[in-house]
């Protein structure tokens, strides 16, 4: 069975609220290894139990996005982070603004490699690949500074 890279805002800020109390902050679960995709597909903050891999929420901090600190029309919410022993190895990340998942296809060590695997939120081809830089900087700034960056870099070419 292959799961849908699209989901509406609607249905993630309804999945969210619903699994967080009615609220936008939630305590972070400690669960098993076979768990793990459950609760990125449902996109709730985890932690396996020896903590080397975790799924959290990031948000959007005042004047990211573009160096002149212009806002952006964008929800607060960046999306949802799946990190491999820490937030320097992003792994998985689900973007509020593209509305799609995006991973990365480098790898770090064998456990990294079965983190990659464990979390999977979604078919192979449902997910958009990129190098762990580029997808560290859209878990930090969002997809909205990414293209603009890949535009204005374009731009100078």
């Amino acid at each position: 069975m292959g799961y849908p890279c699209r989901r509406s805002l609607m249905e993630v800020k309804m999945n969210k609220m619903n699994t967080t109390n009615n609220s936008f902050t939630t305590k972070v679960k400690n669960v098993s290894s076979r768990n793990i995709c459950e609760y990125v597909m449902r996109l709730q903050p985890f932690e396996n139990h020896k903590g080397t891999c975790y799924g959290q929420w990031k948000s959007r901090r005042d004047g990211v996005g573009f160096s002149d600190g212009r806002d952006l029309d964008i929800p607060s919410e960046l999306g949802y982070a799946v990190y491999s022993y820490g937030s320097h190895f992003p792994i998985y990340f689900y973007s509020m603004e593209a509305e799609c998942w995006f991973g990365t296809n480098d790898t770090y060590s064998r456990t990294t490699s079965r983190h990659q695997s464990l979390a999977r939120p979604a078919a192979r081809e449902d997910i958009t690949w990129l190098g762990v830089n580029r997808l560290k900087y859209i878990t930090i700034h969002g997809y909205a500074a990414y293209v603009a960056k890949r535009i204005h870099l374009k731009g100078e070419q």
